[in-house]
């Protein structure tokens, strides 16, 4: 419902109220928490269900990890069919998880931000096994330790878009600011407090079956349309503005009024920025050799924190920019380092001189080395398009399709060449082939060469490339009685190849295709046909640049 989203503004506004007034880092934590079919006092499913709630629930979570910088994982949390039980749960392990934080970065201030979507009857929310008061949900709230408490209550009757038209289902309205008025005075008009309801008091909110809340569906859109300042930012004012113009316009084009609300309580004049076009698009690799709490200050604000063990290496979509990487080990001691995260790359983070020397095939590493500054300890090096080229020896068996006049059994060296996602791959190499009858026999020696070629995808593991092949050769039967014969071969097909990196330098090869094949058959008169067949190959790829 909208004031999930109203919400989401709100954790904003302050984030980028002290982004833009230089105070210290903020710890951002939220649980959001939707509800299509709550219950009331009785224990009877309050009607009409909403449809949208839970799925806004899920939205919001989203954009505000992927937008606004609050924690992934553990920090920000999605809480879908709440119940008493299960909230009161995910408040107490929010409060832990902050505790933790607050030792590991104890001058960083917390923002904590909650918001419900779902019904609202008088003064209370409507979980899914009952109602709960908004001065309980508030003193529940309080056991999180925050510098910043945010709380938005979306409870409001649900009214639906059909048939070109709004209409109401069969619901009592319950104007959506009457329930924040029921709210502890505190928890409403404490100085940093801004609210954002979807409508004003006397009108429901609306649902349409396609957008979901109406004001929820233009405050996302308004993320990507409202107008941006140069460094590609959108402001609280301009996001409001957008999603509240939208709103109006439409439910009052269909006869039923619908005006958000907004209510502030904010020192901040300066702009407030919440909104950028680039999101999470760069990729941190840290390196086994680093462990501890890893956070990365843009401007001076904490956006992103992860915890790093030893020995394995781990990747995290993050946001571009100028940015200070900061490593706390378990044992108390911080490095820091500047950092350059350009949009897309990838970013590798080890302890210098550990830095890894080769990226994987396609890219090559570009190194970041510490210009005269002794105390910058790490290695810094990133990930780029690059040639590759690797070459090795593999064994191929044709395991399918009727004998001809080609070797099943070969041996061949292969010249491999990455760049990006793109790979070409050359192999020329010695085949055979054998058979006995009860009235004769045969042997087949060939040169067989091939070219292949596709785009690929890495796994975690491994680097999977769909790929064309064409082949050719020239082989030569001998019979028992000694006669021979010579033809040529000639192969298209598809199939799939996989590289497993063994170490920086080696790579394990394994292929599949299967295709058609021009050749000879193996009878003495037998001319010249199409046969299909199939094979595999296995190989082992020294990469030299």
């Amino acid at each position: 419902m909208s004031r999930v989203l109203a919400a989401g503004a709100l954790a904003l506004i302050v984030l980028g109220a002290l982004a833009a007034s230089g105070r210290a880092a903020l710890l951002r934590y939220a649980l959001v928490v939707g509800v299509n079919q709550g219950r009331d006092a009785g224990g009877e499913v309050y009607e009409p269900a909403l449809e949208h709630a839970e799925r806004d629930a899920l939205r919001l979570r989203d954009a505000l990890i992927e937008r606004s910088g609050f924690g992934t994982g553990p920090r920000t949390v999605a809480l879908i069919g709440a119940t008493r039980v299960s909230l009161h749960a995910a408040i107490e392990e929010l409060a832990a998880r902050v505790a933790e934080d607050k030792r590991q970065f104890p001058a960083a201030k917390v923002l904590f931000a909650f918001f419900y979507s779902g019904h609202g009857v008088a003064d209370n929310v409507l979980l899914a096994d009952g109602p709960m008061s908004a001065a309980e949900l508030t003193r529940a709230l309080d056991r999180v330790r925050a510098d910043l408490r945010l709380g938005v209550v979306d409870a409001c009757e649900s009214a639906s878009l059909a048939g070109g038209r709004l209409t109401q289902k069969g619901m009592r309205p319950v104007p959506g600011a009457d329930l924040a008025r029921a709210l502890p005075e505190e928890a409403l008009n404490a100085e940093g407090n801004i609210w954002f309801f979807s409508s004003s008091a006397g009108e429901p909110s609306f649902e349409d079956p396609e957008l979901g809340g109406v004001f929820t569906h233009f405050f996302v859109e308004a993320l990507s349309r409202a107008p941006r300042d140069r460094n590609q930012a959108a402001s609280l004012d301009a996001i409001w503005e957008y999603a509240r113009r939208k709103t109006v316009s439409l439910t009052h084009a269909l006869g039923r009024p619908q005006s958000p609300l907004r209510v502030t309580n904010t020192m901040s004049t300066a702009p407030l920025w919440f909104a950028w076009d680039w999101g999470r698009a760069t990729t941190l690799v840290v390196g086994p050799a680093v462990h501890g709490r890893v956070a990365l200050y843009y401007g001076g604000d904490l956006l992103v924190t992860f915890d790093k063990a030893p020995g394995v290496t781990v990747e995290r979509a993050v946001y571009p920019g100028r940015a200070e990487v900061v490593v706390q080990q378990p044992d108390g001691a911080r490095e820091r380092q500047s950092i350059e995260l350009r949009r897309g790359a990838r970013v590798l983070l080890e302890p210098e001189p550990t830095v890894r020397a080769h990226a994987p095939f396609g890219f090559g590493v570009h190194r970041l080395a510490p210009k005269g500054n002794a105390h910058e300890r790490w290695g810094i090096a990133v990930e780029r398009e690059a040639t590759t080229v690797a070459l090795g020896p593999a064994l191929r068996a044709v395991f399918a399709g009727e004998r001809r006049l080609a070797p099943r059994l070969g041996a061949a060296v292969e010249l491999r060449v990455d760049h990006g996602p793109w790979v070409v791959a050359l192999t020329g190499g010695l085949g055979i082939d054998s058979g006995d009858f009860e009235a004769w026999g045969y042997e087949v020696r060939g040169l067989q060469v091939a070219l292949s070629g596709g785009g690929s995808f890495d796994l975690s593991w491994a680097r999977v490339t769909p790929l064309l092949r064409l082949g050719a050769g020239h082989a030569w039967q001998t019979f028992d009685d000694q006669a021979e014969r010579r033809g040529w071969v000639f192969e298209a097909g598809a199939g799939v190849a996989m590289a497993i990196p063994l170490g920086e330098v080696f790579a394990l090869t394994l292929g599949l295709d299967a295709g058609l094949g021009r050749a000879k058959g193996i009878a003495a008169g037998a001319g010249y046909g199409w046969r299909g067949s199939g094979a595999g190959d296995v190989g082992l790829l020294f990469r030299f640049r």
